[in-house]
C-alpha cells in the first residue's frame, strides 16, 4: 500500500502545499486552526512527516591572526599575505586584537584562552609578550609564530621578521654615499626589538663609514606620523638641523618631511629623508619616499605557512626567520646643500675655520 503524499494531506486539509508544509513544521505563521485541521487531516491518513536528513560537515580548520591594533597600513599589508596563504592552505582565519602593552601584552592566559577555542594555531603580529610566555606556548599543544614581535628575550617561539639591521645600515649608507655627514636618527625606543636592530644598523653603517654617531641626532620616540611631525619641526627650528635622516619606519618619515616643510626645512632640497617599510603611502607622498622595503605580504603569509606545517606536527626549519630587505630610492634624498657640505668640512677640518 502506497504511503500517503504531503500533497493529500492539504488536499484533505483544504490548504496548500506549502501552507501543510509549514503547520506540520509547527511554524508560527500558520493560524491555528489551520494548524489543527493539518494534523487531523495527517493523522485520518497516517502521514508521518519524515524527518530532515543533514548532512555533516567537516571541522572547520581555523587559525587565529591577533595584531596589536590595524591604525596602520603595515597591518593590512601583513593581513593581506596572511589571507592570501590560509585561502591557499584551505584554512579559515579568525582576525582579533591583542591585548596592549598597557594591559600587559600577550600573556600566558591570554594563550591558554585562544588556544582553548579550538584554533589550529596562534598568529600574534607586533606584539608585545609578557615575561613567561615561551613556557606556556610550548605547552600548549597549540603552534604559535609572532610577526615582528615587539619586546625581546623571546627566541623559544617562532619569529618571522625583516633584516632590521641591514635594512637600516643600507639606508644610512645610501646618505652616507650621497656625501651627507650628519645624519640623525628618528624613532630611538629601547622598548621594541626591532627598533633596537635599526638603530644599530644606523649606528654600524655610519662607524664604517668613519663616522662618529652624535648623541644629539638619535631622537627617541614611537613608531607613528605624531613621533616624526615632532622630531622635523624640532629639527628644522634647531640652530644647526641635520642635512639626513634615517626613520624608524615609513608613518616617521612621513611625519618628519611634513613636520620640516611646515617649519621652512623642505625635503630633500635641506633635508634627504629615508624611512622603512615600503608601504603604500611611500608612493604617493610628495615628495615620494626613499625607503628600505620590507616584504610585508611575505612575512605574513610564511607565518600563516609556518603555522600550518606546526599544527600537522613540523617542526620549522628556524625559530627565529629573517626575510631580506632592499633600498628604494625615490625623490625624498638628494646630495647635501652646498650650505651643509661647507659646515661639514669645517667641522672634519677646523683647522680651516681661519680661512674661510
Amino acid at each position: 500500500m502506497a504511503r500517503p503524499t504531503l500533497e493529500e494531506v492539504a488536499r484533505a486539509a483544504g490548504c496548500s502545499l506549502a501552507t501543510a508544509s509549514k503547520a506540520l513544521a509547527g511554524r508560527p505563521e500558520v493560524a491555528v486552526a489551520t494548524r489543527a485541521r493539518v494534523h487531523e487531516a495527517a493523522k485520518s491518513l497516517g502521514y508521518e512527516r519524515r524527518p530532515r536528513t543533514l548532512v555533516s560537515q567537516p571541522r572547520r580548520r581555523s587559525l587565529l591572526a591577533a595584531f596589536d591594533g590595524f591604525g596602520s597600513v603595515y597591518s593590512a599589508e601583513v593581513l593581506e599575505g596572511a589571507l592570501a596563504a590560509a585561502t591557499k592552505a584551505g584554512v579559515e582565519m579568525i582576525v582579533g586584537l591583542t591585548p596592549t602593552e598597557s594591559e600587559g601584552g600577550v600573556d600566558a592566559a591570554w594563550l591558554e584562552q585562544r588556544a582553548a577555542s579550538g584554533v589550529l594555531g596562534i598568529l600574534v603580529v607586533t606584539a608585545t609578550l609578557a615575561d613567561g610566555v615561551d613556557e606556556t606556548a610550548g605547552q600548549l599543544g597549540v603552534p604559535v609564530v609572532c610577526v615582528d614581535a615587539k619586546s625581546r628575550g623571546h627566541e623559544s617561539i617562532a619569529t618571522i621578521r625583516s633584516t632590521n639591521w641591514a635594512g637600516a645600515a643600507l639606508g644610512t649608507q645610501h646618505l652616507v654615499d650621497l656625501g651627507h655627514r650628519r645624519v640623525a636618527f628618528a624613532g630611538v625606543n629601547p622598548t621594541f626589538d626591532f627598533a633596537l636592530e635599526r638603530y644599530a644598523g644606523y649606528r654600524s653603517a655610519l662607524e664604517r663609514s668613519g663616522i662618529e654617531p652624535d648623541p644629539a641626532l638619535a631622537f627617541p620616540g614611537d613608531t607613528d606620523y605624531s613621533t616624526g611631525f615632532a622630531i622635523g619641526t624640532r629639527i628644522a627650528r634647531s640652530p644647526r638641523p641635520p642635512s639626513a635622516i634615517m626613520c624608524l619606519c615609513d608613518a616617521v618619515a612621513l611625519g618628519v618631511i611634513e613636520g620640516a616643510r611646515r617649519s621652512g626645512l623642505r625635503t630633500p632640497e635641506r633635508l634627504s629623508v629615508v624611512g622603512f617599510d615600503d608601504l603604500q603611502p611611500a608612493h604617493w607622498s610628495s615628495p615620494a619616499l626613499t625607503t628600505v622595503r620590507q616584504p610585508l605580504r611575505r612575512m605574513g603569509g610564511l607565518a600563516v605557512r609556518t603555522l600550518v606545517r606546526m599544527s600537522e606536527g613540523h617542526e620549522p626549519d628556524s625559530s627565529q626567520i629573517q626575510l631580506a630587505t632592499s633600498l628604494v630610492v625615490r625623490s625624498s634624498t638628494a646630495p647635501p646643500h652646498e650650505g651643509h657640505e661647507l659646515q661639514e668640512r669645517l667641522d672634519e677640518r677646523p683647522d680651516e675655520t681661519a680661512a674661510v
